[in-house]
């Protein structure tokens, strides 16, 4: 099914579309709340419950509409069950999880500063470097991916520390309560910066969670009105309607092309509602017409290697295009076999699991993926319990780094499991370093003592 067949679909039911994303979207809330350190700014509500259940309205709907075989919806239903209990069991299991033990090593008190500078530093040296290079990942003139192309490592460094860099931010400024609105501004004109940068339309609404889910590991009383949190959403939104519709104009995209499909005289709003659907854009495409089953696919550790050496370096290597062979990109290539434009939709961790690993294979990886998230999970909980005690800014802004980053397994497993490595390799490097500078100072200044 073609995205303007399935559009065409939605807007003719889109009443009945929309109540099935807001039943899904309330069952997934309602099975994981109280699992969750952040309630309903954590950023696993953003990811999972958010976008998967619009993703799931769309698949129930594909159902409904007789567009999707019942073993496909099975499969799609069975993976998002198996999420769930995995992710709750392993969420609730007793013990301290390794990456915890881990965490609290690396992040010691007394480093949390240096780090903190270090990590700005780089991300205005690496930020100029793209900027100098491409411009702005928002005003791309097909998508940010295509013109990314070379710069991933970089991008995703950057990626890696912004989260970081915000939510030591906000804790700094919470703590020390001296001009917060002039501070706060500030820390608003970073989160812009980044997601001018780096084009994505959601990186407002995602930077603004990761402070709020770092103020929550922390336990600081912080009190959000109804008001503010509709502020900072319209304030998100409104970001990811700009930058929606600078890459219309940018492909030529009129608004004489989707007013057949414009449920409203507000053509600017429809783009938005699409956008909004897009979250099941992976499903529409490969689900019906068991399109899934005749998606090409290279080897499983191509798949995990891509992200972490480069496409690019990668494709070099291994003398055929890597990118390609990710699920939502094929999805794209099955309907334009003949895009040369980079990038496309999301791999979604159901259809990449069933793709790679097959229906048997896929629940178990589910299971794995859910096994991960649930342990990350556990020890954000233990870093909030710690922080009722001791509020270890560098820990907890490390924790809230490394959950903003891990809830992305749902969307795009590959991509976020290089997030995972990234931030175990940058911010041991820095801790590292940072502690044998500190280490030597120390040493010196005992020996001029004696």
């Amino acid at each position: 099914m073609t995205e303007l067949q399935f559009l065409s679909l939605a807007v003719e039911d889109w009443l009945e579309l929309l109540l099935l994303m807001l039943l899904c979207i309330g069952v997934l809330w309602f099975s994981v709340r109280r699992k969750l350190v952040g309630n309903i700014f954590d950023p696993f509500v953003l990811s999972f419950v958010f976008a998967f259940g619009i993703n799931y309205g769309v698949v129930i709907f594909l159902r409904i509409e007789g567009f999707l075989s019942w073993y496909l919806f099975g499969i799609v239903a069975l993976y998002c069950i198996l999420m769930l209990l995995s992710f709750r069991r392993f969420s609730s299991m007793q013990g301290v999880p390794v990456v915890y033990r881990y965490f609290s090593y690396i992040g010691e008190r007394r480093l949390g500063r240096a780090v903190f500078y270090s990590a700005v530093m780089a991300y205005v040296a690496l930020s100029l470097l793209i900027f100098s290079s491409i411009g702005f990942g928002v005003l791309a003139e097909t998508n940010r991916f295509d013109v990314a192309r070379g710069y991933g490592s970089a991008i995703r460094i950057l990626d890696t520390l912004s989260p970081f860099i915000v939510s030591y931010a906000a804790l700094t400024i919470v703590e020390r309560k001296q001009d917060r609105v002039i501070k706060f501004a500030l820390l608003g004109g970073f989160i812009f910066y980044a997601a001018i940068l780096n084009g994505a339309k959601a990186s407002v609404i995602f930077s603004f969670v990761t402070v709020l889910m770092a103020l929550s590991i922390a336990s600081f009383k912080v009190k959000i009105s109804s008001w503010q949190a509709v502020v900072a959403v319209a304030v998100g939104l409104a970001f990811s309607v700009v930058a929606l519709n600078i890459n219309l104009e940018k492909n030529n995209v009129s608004d004489q092309s989707i007013r057949p499909l414009a449920i409203s005289s507000d053509l600017l709003t429809a783009r938005l509602a699409f956008r909004f659907v897009a979250f099941g854009d992976t499903s529409y495409l490969t689900l019906p017409n068991d399109v899934i089953d005749s998606l090409e696919k290279d080897s499983i550790f191509a798949r995990f290697a891509a992200p972490v050496v480069g496409n690019g370096n990668l494709s070099g290597m291994l003398g055929y295009e890597v990118a390609d062979y990710s699920v939502g990109r094929q999805a794209l290539l099955h309907y334009a076999p003949g895009s040369e434009v980079g990038g496309g939709p999301t791999s979604h961790f159901d259809l990449f699991s069933y793709v790679y690993f097959g229906p048997v294979g896929g629940a178990f990886f589910v299971l794995l993926l859910g096994c991960l998230l649930g342990r990350i999970n556990r020890a954000v909980h233990i870093a909030r319990a710690e922080a009722i005690q001791d509020k270890n800014k560098f820990l907890i802004s490390l924790m809230a780094t490394l959950w903003s980053r891990a809830v992305l397994v749902i969307i795009e497993p590959t991509v976020a499991l290089a997030y995972i490595l990234d931030i175990l390799i940058i911010f041991t490097a820095m801790s590292v370093f940072w502690s044998s500078i500190i280490r030597t100072d120390s040493a010196s200044a005992s020996s001029r003592i004696e």
